[in-house]
C-alpha cells in the first residue's frame, strides 16, 4: 500500500471522529482535508490552488500538500508523489500556481491536510480551498 493511500485512509478515519453533523461534506464547511481532483501543468494550461486557514483564534497550522502525478513532464504515467508543507497563520491564505509549487508532474491530483510538526494528520476543521484551471488553448474552466 502506498504512502498516500495510508494517509488518505488515516485522514478519512480522522474526519469521522467528529460529530456526524460536522463530518458531513457538502462543500461549504471548513475541514481538515481538502481534495483537489485535478491539476494540469501542460503547456498553455495554468492551475491555481488556494487554501485558507479560517481559524481566527491565532493558532498556526501546518498544511501538507501531496501531489500525485498522472503524467510526468515526458508524458509517461508515473503516479509519483511530491510533498510540500507550508504554515498558515490565523486567517491566512496561500494561492499558488501548481507548476511552480510542484514542477515535477504534468497532470494529476492534489490533496492538502492539516498536520502537526511531525507528519501526523490533526483535526483542524478550519481549512477551505479552491482550484481553478485556465486552459488558454481550449477554454476557461473552474471547479
Amino acid at each position: 500500500m502506498s504512502f498516500h493511500k495510508i494517509v488518505l485512509t488515516g485522514l478519512t478515519a480522522l474526519a469521522g471522529l467528529g460529530m456526524a453533523s460536522e463530518a458531513m461534506a457538502d462543500g461549504r464547511n471548513p475541514g481538515s482535508l481538502l481534495l483537489f481532483p485535478e491539476f494540469d501543468n501542460r503547456a498553455g494550461v495554468i492551475t491555481v490552488v488556494t487554501v485558507t486557514n479560517t481559524d481566527a483564534t491565532g493558532d498556526d497550522v501546518d498544511v501538507e500538500y501531496v501531489y500525485i502525478g498522472r503524467y510526468d513532464q515526458q508524458g509517461d504515467v508515473d503516479c509519483e508523489e511530491f510533498n510540500r508543507t507550508v504554515t498558515l497563520t490565523a486567517n491566512d491564505t496561500l494561492t499558488m500556481i501548481t507548476n511552480v509549487h510542484n514542477p515535477q508532474h504534468e497532470q494529476g491530483y492534489v490533496y492538502a491536510f492539516a498536520r502537526d510538526g511531525v507528519n501526523s494528520p490533526i483535526l483542524h476543521n478550519g481549512l477551505i480551498g479552491q482550484v481553478m484551471t485556465v486552459d488558454g488553448l481550449q477554454a476557461f474552466e473552474y471547479a
